[in-house]
């Protein structure tokens, strides 16, 4: 069985990669709406209800990076939207799978503990359709 490792992917935010990324938690969420009446028998049933994604990322803080804590704490302040967030396969080959939609900032949290490396930590929740794609470079 073949495995991927993790430093593969990466989440993108309008074609920028976050810098400093160390990793991060793609989730999904289908809400279950009961169609249980009385002649189910006492057994639950469901049916598919709206969906929705979130992404949480942790990074090093790099100000010298394209993409890092003051371009995330940016998109609080002025209130951005994210046109594009994609979580992508880079192995320099190709052919990988992305998952790509439109999303925005839910929170975030920048830590500078005393002789530490200052880190973010950011979540952000899908705002439409989730897409899947394959990725002709990388």
């Amino acid at each position: 069985m073949a495995k991927l490792n993790g430093s593969k992917l990466r989440v993108i935010v309008n074609g920028v990669k976050i810098a400093g990324a160390t990793g991060f938690t793609f989730d999904g969420d289908v809400n279950l709406l009961s169609t249980a009446d009385k002649d189910s028998a006492g057994w639950e049933e469901n049916d598919y209800g709206r969906r929705s994604w979130t992404v949480s990322v942790d990074a090093l803080y790099d100000p010298s990076g394209v993409y890092t804590a003051e371009e995330i704490i940016d998109l609080m302040i002025n209130k951005t939207s994210i046109t594009t967030l994609e979580i992508a396969q880079i192995d320099g080959v190709g052919g990988g799978h992305v998952w790509s939609g439109a999303a925005k900032l839910k929170s975030f949290s920048l830590k500078g503990n005393a002789d530490e490396i200052a880190t973010i930590s950011a979540v952000f929740n899908g705002s439409g359709a989730l897409t899947k794609g394959t990725i002709p470079t990388s």
